[in-house]
């Protein structure tokens, strides 16, 4: 009569006592290729034993292990470590070392330090890097970072990194170049802080809680025509692509009047007909 090995049976013993007392029969497929023991105790020296079983029901002799001590089950994961933060384009990317530790599945980043293992966390998952949303211009945000083991425990310590975001820098070397009633202003833009410049807004007015925008440009120079003579006072700021607003600069100008232009001659044609392309004569 033939059967077929079909999958392994498994005990354990606590090898710190001289008498044998096995426990703990778990069972598994031939083709999972592994079994577990729960509820074993950290640094504990354990023997296991296993036997194949047959489809028919018969078991084959046991082979006992080598005793084996139990490390990093109930110990929880060591504090993260290496934490770092830059951004890339609207993004801030938060990165930190890999944990070496055998059983260290995964990380759980969180915007406050307490709720480890429930909802609300900002990233969850086995990689050692992730994207937040920074905070705005002008304030700063904290996250905090826990390893956690294929157990369910985690770090007992959170690791934690601080992201202030900056406004945009001022335009500088501002200045302003007039012909008549013409006024070109030029700039230079500032370099780019936690998020890129985007564009910048022109206004004018005398004061900058008073002034009228213009118009916007993504480029550092700009022409006005004005209308009449006066002083004139222009503001330059800067806008990131987040919408955040730099310091405003300004320069003022004295404009003349529009020039007069003097008609030296005129043209009434005669000819008949339909006029194309006559340029207006």
């Amino acid at each position: 009569m033939s059967s077929t090995v079909t999958g392994v049976e498994a005990q354990i013993d606590y090898a710190g006592d001289s008498t044998a007392n096995w426990a703990g029969t778990v069972t598994a497929l031939i083709s999972a290729g592994s079994v577990s023991f729960s509820d074993v105790d950290e640094g504990e020296e354990y023997r296991m034993r296993l036997r194949f079983t047959a489809s028919d029901g018969r078991t084959g002799p046991w082979e006992t292990s080598d005793p084996h001590t139990v490390v990093g089950k109930t110990t929880p994961p060591a504090t993260v470590t290496g934490l770092s933060a830059s951004m890339s384009g609207e993004r801030l990317y938060i990165d930190w070392d890999d944990n070496a530790e055998r059983d260290v599945v995964g990380y759980e980043v969180r915007a406050a330090d307490s709720g480890w293992g429930g909802t609300g966390y900002v990233f969850r998952g086995a990689v050692s890097s992730c994207s937040v949303t920074p905070p705005a211009a002008g304030s700063s945000s904290t996250w905090y970072i826990r390893a956690y083991d294929a157990g369910g425990l985690y770090s007992t310590a959170s690791a934690g990194i601080t992201w202030a975001s900056l406004s945009p820098g001022v335009c500088s070397g501002l200045t302003a170049a007039v012909t008549d009633n013409i006024v070109q202003l030029s700039w230079t833009l500032p370099s780019n802080t936690t998020l890129p410049v985007d564009h910048v807004r022109i206004l004018k007015g005398s004061t900058f809680a008073s002034a009228a925008e213009i118009g916007t440009k993504s480029g550092a120079f700009t022409t006005i025509t004005e209308t009449t003579a006066g002083e004139y006072t222009y503001w330059v700021v800067a806008v990131d692509t987040g919408g955040y607003e730099s310091d405003p600069v300004s320069v003022t100008v004295a404009v003349d009047d529009p020039p007069d232009y003097v008609l030296h001659g005129s043209v009434t044609s005669t000819f008949s007909g339909t006029l194309t392309n006559a340029g207006g004569l």
